[in-house]
């Protein structure tokens, strides 16, 4: 019989601040987390608001703003979980200390924060990093859930952080992925997404680990898919057949009535609210409860499937979903899902969903303890 994979602590930074309590205490009053741009200069016909960390717990003039983030979630935790004990580090990482970009050892900017975080964990701690886009945090969970499930591990931390730097704010904004307005996942007029920063950590035991430990489980990781479109570079498939896939595949052997509600990926762009609207309209063709945090949190990259799965622990605990932040209209195909208000959760597991460049897709399956 395969472990269950529990989630046992987590932790985030957003720009909301400092723990899930505050994030989900935001987007339950559905208030953005946008500020004006202050880290780098932004041209004048660019959009200006960014989810930056507040600057009382990572300045905007901070060199090393990725570490300084992830310090603060490791320093907290090492009272809990000492960072000496974990055999496994999975990290969700596309950008690292991107300011560092040209560095004289020429070497791989998430490398670089990697290398340096690896300091504070035990020289045998396996540390590997997995760079899958904005799928990098579900994918890096799936894989972590999976070495548990098969015994081979009892014990990994998943962690990740990416930030709103110069370097992939001019890239959305070059291909107009940027909207010039209010970030709007899942409307009618949605017209682009607005960047934001995160660090996350997630601990993960096996059931017979936390048990023996005394560790409270929030909940647990019950099941997972991953599939990859190959249709486009950047673009999604339209029809979201793969995304569907991976919905069906994270559902295998739960009856679809069981799913309270679905963290959805949802950036606010048309091409990618289309394509996710699209697949669960294949897979909950009678509707559900759906919402997307980068309606505050701002588009959060590879940090996004470790902030989900907090929110998810939180939603669970609820047993109230929250709403979608700055809906007016849902879009077509929407309106049987989104909602602008709370609501009771309808069943006891949910879905969080990511996508990534280059068509990835990665679901995970989270379930309270014990049901």
């Amino acid at each position: 019989m395969s472990e269950k994979a529990c989630i046992v602590y987590s932790d985030m930074l957003t720009a909301y601040g400092h723990g899930p309590e505050r994030c989900m205490e935001a987007l339950y009053a559905g208030r953005p987390g946008f500020r004006e741009i202050t880290r780098f200069p932004v041209g004048e016909d660019s959009p200006k608001l960014a989810a930056c960390f507040p600057v009382d717990l990572v300045p905007d003039t901070e060199e090393r703003p990725a570490e300084k983030a992830m310090t603060i979630l490791l320093d907290r935790m090492d009272n809990a979980f000492p960072l000496s004990g974990f055999p496994a580090v999975f990290w969700a990482l596309t950008q690292g200390e991107i300011s560092l970009l040209d560095n004289a050892e020429k070497v791989w900017t998430a490398k670089l924060l990697e290398r340096e975080i690896a300091k504070k964990f035990s020289p045998e701690t396996r540390s590997t990093i997995f760079s899958a886009s904005c799928a990098s945090g579900n994918i890096a969970l799936a894989r972590a859930a999976a070495e548990i499930e098969a015994g081979h591990l009892d014990l990994i931390l998943v962690a990740g952080c990416d930030l709103v730097s110069e370097f992939t704010f001019s890239g959305f904004a070059s291909v107009h992925a940027v909207t010039p307005g209010i970030c709007r996942p899942y409307d009618l007029h949605h017209d682009g997404l607005l960047l934001g920063d995160a660090a996350g950590v997630l601990v993960l035991a096996s059931e017979e680990k936390a048990e023996k430990s005394g560790w409270e489980i929030l909940a647990v990781l019950e099941g997972y898919g991953i599939t990859t479109d190959a249709y486009h570079a950047a673009a999604p498939d339209p029809e979201g057949c793969q995304m569907a896939r991976a919905m069906e595949m994270a559902l295998a052997g739960c009856p679809k009535e069981k799913i309270g509600g679905i963290i959805g990926h949802g950036t606010g762009t048309v091409l990618n609210d289309d394509m996710e609207i699209a697949a669960l309209n294949k897979v909950f063709p009678e509707g559900g409860l759906l919402a997307s945090v980068k309606g505050g949190t701002g588009h959060i990259l590879a940090a996004s499937g470790l902030i989900q799965a907090s929110c998810a622990a939180e939603v669970l605990a609820r047993g109230e979903f929250f709403p979608q932040t700055s809906l007016d209209t849902p879009q077509k195909g929407a309106e049987k899902f989104v909602s602008d208000r709370a609501c009771p959760l309808r069943g006891e597991k949910l879905l969080t969903v990511n996508a990534g460049f280059g068509g990835l897709n990665a679901v995970l399956r989270i379930g309270r303890s014990g049901k």
